[in-house]
């Protein structure tokens, strides 16, 4: 009888972790990762956009800098008034490119360090149809490019692209 007991409890237990991981990955499933980063980067930058998707087609955006400069000009940068923007862009080539969203600073940044000069904006609530910049076409491009006011120079730093992202956004 102990061996009978030990059989259904075993297979009660395996149809239960079954069902609730199968209902994890129905409960996680949309269409785009939960999270999806694409970055830019060489000697002298690194630049960021990341999606989190919320569910229901709707997404949070954040942008990330990284400029590798000396720490004392990164601090002066930093002190001075924050002057920054960052915007997504949709792209389908060519120089016709068409504003998506802007960014915001998130709070505590810009920041400096040893490496240089950070910051980090964001967006919320980005719905897919504004991702789907291109109407009826299965794909979608669009990036962010972020700068900052050089209060130093009292020129506008170069124009930082984060990587591409490339999909289907359509909802």
């Amino acid at each position: 009888m102990s061996i009978l007991r030990n059989w259904r409890t075993r297979l009660f237990s395996a149809l239960a972790v079954l069902a609730v991981s199968g209902g994890t990955l129905v409960a996680t499933a949309s269409p785009a990762a939960a999270y999806e980063q694409h970055c830019n980067y060489n000697a002298n930058f690194n630049a960021c956009l990341t999606l989190t998707y919320k569910g229901y087609f709707w997404y949070d955006a954040t942008v990330g800098l990284d400029v590798h400069m000396a720490q004392q000009y990164a601090q002066w940068l930093v002190a001075c008034p924050h002057v920054v923007r960052a915007t997504i862009w949709g792209d389908d080539g060519g120089s016709n490119r068409s504003r998506i969203r802007d960014l915001v600073l998130s709070p505590g940044w810009p920041g400096s360090g040893p490496d240089g000069y950070g910051l980090e904006m964001y967006t919320l609530n980005i719905n897919s149809d504004e991702l789907n910049e291109d109407g009826d076409d299965d794909r979608d491009e669009f990036y962010a490019t972020i700068q900052y006011l050089d209060c130093m120079t009292g020129f506008w730093s170069p124009e930082y692209r984060t990587g591409e992202f490339v999909g289907d956004y359509r909802s």
